[in-house]
């Protein structure tokens, strides 16, 4: 039975995650390498940035001073406030996670901070991890260019027609708006 296991298992990574044959087995719990786990994301970590102007903060609500939140701010990114009077068993900074960006001056944090501030104060942001791209093989280069084409071609056909509506006089009071198809582009000078 524990050499079906070691089996079954040593098939359950090589084809499902992709693991070579190693002369150890991995069994469940073992820490496994970057390397032995294929197609994991790898990401850019952002480095810690003075915010640009004051807040203050109010339960998960952050008002800015001469701000531009919208322009350096995105939802997942972290906010950092430092504590003015740390008690102890307390840390200096508190980060929290921003779950919405309202406007320049306004965003909304997750969690309350554990102080509030009694008067303006500066900050520090933190942007989320940005993932690295892979370099493209050329199969997928051409597989894009050749999507992309299709797509122009698509847009082309949409563009071969100009509808144009017309407005006729029915009875003495009445109109009758007909669409007729036109092949080619025009321009508005020579629809009317």
């Amino acid at each position: 039975p524990e050499e079906d296991r070691q089996r079954i298992m040593a098939k359950f990574q090589r084809e499902v995650l992709g693991i070579k044959d190693s002369p150890e087995l991995m069994m469940p719990g073992m820490k496994r390498t970057r390397d032995e786990v294929p197609d994991m994301p790898e990401y850019t970590i952002q480095p810690i940035k003075d915010g640009e102007g004051e807040i203050l903060v109010s339960h998960t609500t952050v008002h800015g001073f001469a701000t531009k939140f919208l322009d350096t701010l995105e939802i997942g990114d972290t906010l950092i406030l430092l504590n003015p009077d740390p008690k102890e068993g307390e840390e200096a900074e508190e980060l929290r996670k921003i779950n919405m960006v309202l406007s320049n001056k306004s965003l909304g944090v997750e969690e309350p901070f554990s102080f509030v501030p009694s008067k303006k104060s500066d900050f520090k942001i933190k942007n989320k991890p940005i993932l690295k791209e892979e370099d493209k093989t050329f199969d997928e280069f051409l597989a894009e260019k050749m999507k992309n084409r299709k797509l122009e071609k698509k847009e082309e056909k949409k563009k071969k027609y100009t509808v144009v509506e017309v407005r006729e006089a029915k009875g003495m009071w009445g109109y009758t708006t007909k669409k007729i198809k036109i092949k080619g582009q025009l321009s508005r000078d020579e629809i009317l």
